[in-house]
């Protein structure tokens, strides 16, 4: 048996081309290009599903501003979902993974820890600043929600957005639950 792996990349493709030869083992050649299958589809899987890392900053509670990396998940934190294109702005809203240069596990940073951070990706900037929303709850503790807020709009008023998600059920029937994305704007 003789493999041979021929492996073409461009910036915008990569082709492998598995070439086996073999004289009379034709289930051994279904068991290796199987085998080859299996193996290039759990790389490509992994590789899909690593998180991004990108340059940001991040500034604490002691107003110290701290450089290094934000982790962009591919999966909605709140849905599950996997976005291909684009970010998850909603899960930043309650926790961002950061790791300052030079250390080798990333932190996981909540509005009660942190003021604001920030990063660069695809040549937009995203800025979070921490707030806390007041409501009317039953409990004490609902009555005050700290959230990190994304920075819409800079300027002399500058508006911010929140994203979150509601169940409501519109009739007592089965399977009539909705989940609503709800928008809400502050100045």
């Amino acid at each position: 048996i003789r493999l041979t792996f021929i492996l073409y990349t461009n910036p915008h493709y990569i082709i492998l081309l598995l070439v086996i030869k073999t004289k009379r083992h034709s289930f051994m050649k279904k068991v290796i290009i199987k085998f080859v299958f299996l193996l290039c589809g759990l790389t490509l899987t992994l590789q899909l599903c690593e998180a991004k890392r990108v340059k940001g900053y991040i500034i604490t509670e002691n107003a110290d501003t701290i450089f290094g990396e934000i982790k962009i998940p591919n999966f909605s934190r709140v849905t599950g979902a996997w976005i291909f294109n684009g970010i998850d702005l909603e899960s930043f809203h309650f926790e961002v993974s950061f790791r300052n240069h030079g250390e080798r596990r990333f932190q996981i940073f909540t509005p009660k820890n942190a003021l604001s951070f920030g990063f660069n990706y695809n040549s937009c900037e995203y800025t979070f600043h921490r707030f806390t929303i007041e409501s009317k709850g039953l409990s004490k503790n609902e009555r005050n929600r700290f959230r990190f807020l994304y920075l819409e709009r800079a300027g002399m008023v500058s508006l911010y957005k929140d994203i979150y998600r509601v169940n409501h059920e519109m009739t007592n029937y089965p399977g009539n639950n909705k989940l609503f994305v709800n928008y809400d704007f502050y100045l």
